[in-house]
């Protein structure tokens, strides 16, 4: 049996509810706020003074309105950010910030959770996958254990291991350091794509790599 977890579009509508019930509230509040703006001598925006001199249900719409279509912004915006997984008998199906990847089963040693990070390990503690599940992460959980995969409840096996990344420190694998510096720089410039590149590079030199509280972290592979 195949199970895909990924934001569904009831997450979309429920924003887009939220944020026209947020709108349209704004704009009940719009007469009292200008009337008391004027009494305390706040100039009221152009666009406000425009607004108010639409009829009542404009007033009260047009903010509705552009609320929800900034929710469903939101939720676009979000949905790329997060994981999408599928779940198959043979492998996993991972699509995280616009990239896709096919594990087999066969690569894969455990499956566990890091904060909101879902991870993926090979046999050797290599890291195959490490990607954002935020709300997801139960329903991903759940999946894998549905279907056989080795999740681990009691978390990260090798989370006694990683250490903040510091250049030059010793034991750390040739070239790694260079990566890690370019990795960084990608991380800093939100560039996602160049970013997870420079964690499979990594990975393929023995190291794996995660972010916390603004820092590089890292781990040498099979090493506990």
């Amino acid at each position: 049996m195949t199970t895909t977890v990924t934001l569904t579009p009831r997450s979309a509508a429920v924003l887009a509810v939220c944020g026209a019930v947020l709108g349209a509230a704004l704009g009940l509040a719009l007469t009292p706020l200008a009337t008391w703006a004027d009494r305390v001598g706040v100039p009221v925006p152009w666009f406000l003074d425009l607004l108010m001199r639409t009829p009542r249900w404009v007033e009260v719409a047009a903010p509705a309105v552009v609320a929800a279509v900034l929710g469903l912004w939101v939720w676009d915006e979000w949905r790329k950010e997060t994981l999408s997984l599928t779940v198959e008998p043979d492998g996993l199906v991972v699509r995280h910030a616009g990239h896709g990847r096919y594990v087999p089963r066969t690569q894969i040693g455990t499956v566990h959770r890091d904060g909101d990070d879902l991870v993926v390990l090979d046999e050797r503690g290599g890291q195959l996958v490490r990607a954002d599940a935020d709300v997801l992460l139960r329903r991903a959980a759940a999946a894998l254990r549905d279907a056989g995969y080795p999740w681990s409840d009691d978390g990260d096996p090798y989370a006694a291991a990683w250490t903040t990344w510091v250049a030059g420190r010793p034991g750390t694998p040739s070239g790694a350091d260079d990566l890690l510096a370019r990795r960084r720089a990608a991380v800093a410039a939100k560039d996602h794509a160049a970013a997870q590149e420079l964690a499979a590079a990594l990975a393929a030199v023995g190291v794996a790599v995660r972010d916390r509280r603004g820092e590089q972290q890292v781990r040498t592979v099979g090493v506990r």
